[in-house]
């Protein structure tokens, strides 16, 4: 029960930070423009699915040299991405926070930002042995589908606010989880 858990929803936990910046971004896209919300969306799956490509196949390498510890190891990548997304949630004010999705360049940075905690996030459930296909599709759908939500909530009712507390939550949620885990 517990693996299916970390498989199906940590990886959606997790992109409560794009979900974050695509309503900071949909701010900014006037008039709303489905081309270019399904560009941007294809952009972030894009480079999370790299991501967590790179991340099971280092921890696939790594993971033998560090048998007896590698659950462990995953479990701490997985708990400081949490921490890491509730201290970022806790710094954002409460003031409108907006970025100029409609540049490339700016778009790309975001994504790469965000593939940060995905590489850790995957890194860990590399380490604890999950099957490598399942939170990949996971991931790979789920940011196009949680990015589409946030511009178009982000375009149509700038709920800023909404973007912070999905952060918080996300890795409040993800934390609990790996306590969970660890303790079962």
């Amino acid at each position: 029960m517990m693996q299916e858990i970390i498989t199906y929803i940590v990886p959606i936990l997790v992109l409560m930070d794009i979900f974050f910046l695509s309503i900071a971004g949909g701010v900014t896209i006037q008039p709303y423009k489905w081309t270019e919300t399904i560009k941007i969306s294809l952009i972030f799956s894009a480079v999370n699915a790299l991501s967590a490509i790179l991340a099971f196949s280092l921890a696939y390498l790594i993971s033998p040299l560090i048998s007896a510890f590698s659950a462990i190891a995953g479990q701490l990548f997985m708990a400081f991405v949490a921490v890491r997304m509730m201290a970022d949630a806790k710094k954002i004010k409460n003031e409108e926070r907006t970025f100029l999705v409609e540049d490339n360049k700016i778009v790309w940075s975001l994504a790469l930002a965000t593939s940060f905690s995905i590489f850790l996030i995957f890194l860990g459930l590399g380490f604890i042995g999950l099957n490598h296909n399942t939170p990949i599709i996971v991931l790979i759908v789920s940011t196009i589908l949680i990015s589409q939500m946030g511009l178009f909530f982000g375009s149509h009712y700038k709920p800023v606010r909404l973007g912070r507390s999905s952060k918080m939550a996300g890795g409040f949620l993800i934390l609990v989880i790996i306590i969970l885990n660890f303790i079962i």
